[in-house]
């Protein structure tokens, strides 16, 4: 696995109005910069609303008294350079209260052994070797990539894609941030869409002042099922006449998932160990 310098897993709560099947047919537009909330802003809704919990800020934890699986989605910060905010020493209202957490631990950086030799790291240092050239100022453009992975919408995690993720975020030098979707059959359609556009919405309404990167504009990557999905956001974008991402990154994404017409591939899943046709 490519080493990299930050590695963070935080929960982003969702400002937007969540999605539902009912109303995905029938969506409000969203004004771009209208959930940027200023600081002051933030201090005059806090004294108005006492007792209620007001969250605009990312939790650290998933144990953290704040969070609710329900409105937060948990996403991975890939980076080659830590931002201007130090999470160990963001508002103790929003780091959970168990100090003994992993998370808490500081990570240092280790330089992969020269020695060691392995398909998985002889494969990334091919990869690198061989990446295209790319411009030198997407950091200061404000550009990031919104990641999320494939699996059929049943399996696989941003866990499962650093192999590459941390390749990107390496030669890029911009930050990466991958989302965990939720998976089916546990959570339906359109749980795993709500997901992402909540974590877009987020990064361009509180994303550079929460985390200390500088975030305009936003670069779609998704394999498989993730390509399906960030196709999806930018529909919602249009829908909702909301600011569209900058360019999209499918790899063979699933843009035809109907089950009413036959393609030779279905054939695939009669005796797929995973997903059989009978599950599908």
């Amino acid at each position: 696995m490519p080493p990299i310098k930050v590695n963070h897993l935080i929960y982003l709560p969702m400002l937007d109005e969540v999605l539902t099947l009912e109303g995905i047919r029938d969506l409000p537009t969203l004004e771009f910069g209208s959930l940027a909330v200023t600081e002051q802003e933030e201090r005059k809704e806090q004294e108005a609303v006492v007792g209620e919990d007001f969250r605009l800020e990312p939790l650290l934890n998933h144990k953290s008294d704040k969070y609710e699986p329900s409105m937060h989605v948990r996403v991975r910060l890939l980076s080659s350079k830590p931002g201007s905010v130090d999470f160990y020493k963001c508002p103790s209202t929003v780091i959970a209260e168990d100090k003994t957490s992993k998370i808490f631990k500081s990570r240092t950086y280790v330089a992969p052994i020269e020695s060691a030799k392995s398909t998985i790291t002889e494969m990334w240092k091919q990869v690198a070797q061989k990446a295209i050239n790319v411009p030198n100022n997407l950091a200061e453009r404000g550009i990031v990539v919104l990641h999320v992975h494939g699996g059929g919408f049943v399996a696989m995690s941003s866990s499962s894609h650093q192999n590459y993720t941390r390749v990107w975020a390496n030669n890029l030098e911009i930050p990466v941030f991958s989302v965990d979707y939720r998976l089916s059959p546990d959570h339906r359609f359109p749980d795993a869409l709500n997901d992402c556009w909540q974590v877009y919405v987020w990064l361009l309404e509180q994303g550079e002042r929460r985390l200390g990167f500088p975030i305009k504009e936003i670069v779609l990557a998704g394999d498989s099922a993730g390509g399906n999905l960030i196709a999806s956001l930018t529909t919602l974008c249009i829908k909702k006449n909301y600011k569209r991402p900058l360019s999209l990154v499918m790899s063979y994404p699933a843009t035809y998932v109907s089950n009413k017409r036959f393609v030779p591939s279905l054939l695939l899943s009669l005796d797929d160990i995973l997903l059989p046709s009978r599950f599908l």
